[in-house]
């Protein structure tokens, strides 16, 4: 994963390398950052280094980019749709409204109060899987079924017993031509912005020419967008104008471009103290076939889906797996407001 801080708002001419401290769980396979005033990113903020923006782009099968501050986007990037973030739900959360689904260009029969109830609809970077309601989730695995059988799939119970996963055999191994065995889908959200589905963001592999849905029920505790949702796609936490952007874009394009822009600034307007220009991140011209994700640890829910999160828990917090614990940067050194040119520091996260 790659890092890139951005300009903050008050510039001065001298220039300045900010060095950030990254959070990581060992438990998480990325650098994952809630609503929650600890964060490193919201430290940057309050001294005025960054403005109050982050971006993450989760890429298929690897790879990714973390922004942090408003780091304006390379040319010919696709635009960026913006929904607006409600704060009368949770106030540690990333709740967006959401209105309903399309599946193949038809809306599920769904009411939207659905995805109001409960902890509402959350965006959470620490969380691998999609959960939604019941009735949403019947709707959308009925829809996708239906097609997917009508080009000659098999249902399945998947690989693990254990749980009872949705499956369909008899797809290509190769994930470009899903397409041509799954419908796309859509969650409208509000402000008609439409996250688009590639049947990669709603299925996982299972075995050999299986693909097994990455959604799954939540009862009637709240709907949560994870991260197999929004692979390939920039999500801008806008905390500054209090709305989340979505950039379907490829995540290791994005990385290249970044890279390649932040070295030619620095090679035009050298500095002493600029880090060596860092390789971008591989592209490789062919992807290995996506694996499962690792289970995400959960509290097991009433019904028997996959890991299925719950907003009750006793350790008081509505939802802990979406509230991580961070740490405070152990020098307490302050942060002087400067301007931070575009290219700061490239960080590889392996």
């Amino acid at each position: 994963m790659a890092l890139m801080l951005g300009r903050a708002t008050a510039a001065t001419p001298r220039r300045r390398h900010v060095h950030p401290m990254m959070i990581c769980h060992s438990w998480l396979p990325i650098t994952a950052c809630t609503y929650v005033p600890s964060c490193t990113a919201l430290q940057l903020v309050a001294n005025g280094v960054i403005d109050d923006v982050f971006s993450l782009c989760f890429g298929f099968p690897r790879d990714g980019v973390l922004l942090l501050g408003d780091v304006p986007l390379p040319e010919g990037t696709p635009p960026t749709e913006y929904t607006p973030l409600l704060h009368n739900m949770h106030l540690h959360f990333y709740n967006v409204r959401m209105e309903g689904i399309e599946v193949q260009g038809e809306r599920l029969p769904l009411d939207a109060v659905i995805f109001e109830r409960g902890y509402g609809t959350v965006l959470d970077s620490g969380t691998t899987f999609t959960y939604l309601p019941s009735v949403a989730f019947e709707a959308m695995s009925r829809a996708v079924g239906q097609f997917a059988e009508a080009k000659g799939l098999q249902r399945t119970p998947g690989a693990d017993p254990q749980y009872n996963d949705i499956c369909w055999a008899g797809a290509s191994d190769n994930v470009d031509d899903l397409e041509n065995f799954f419908p796309y889908a859509e969650f409208v959200l509000g402000g008609d912005v439409r996250l688009r589905l590639r049947p990669i963001r709603y299925l996982f592999l299972s075995r050999p020419a299986e693909y097994c849905l990455s959604i799954f029920d939540n009862g009637g505790s709240g709907t949560l967008i994870g991260t197999g949702t929004v692979q390939d796609i920039l999500v801008t936490y806008d905390r500054r104008n209090n709305r989340v952007g979505f950039t379907d874009t490829s995540c290791v394009g994005l990385a290249v471009a970044l890279a390649a822009r932040a070295n030619a600034t620095d090679s035009v307007h050298p500095s002493p103290s600029s880090p060596p220009p860092f390789a971008p991140p591989p592209s490789p011209s062919r992807f290995p076939s996506p694996q499962p994700p690792a289970p995400h640890p959960m509290p097991p829910m009433v019904s028997q889906a996959r890991n299925a999160p719950s907003p009750s828990s006793s350790s008081g917090h509505p939802h802990p797996h979406m509230h991580h614990k961070v740490h405070h940067h152990p020098s307490g050194a302050p942060l002087h407001k400067a301007h931070v040119l575009q290219r700061s520091h490239w960080l590889r996260l392996r």
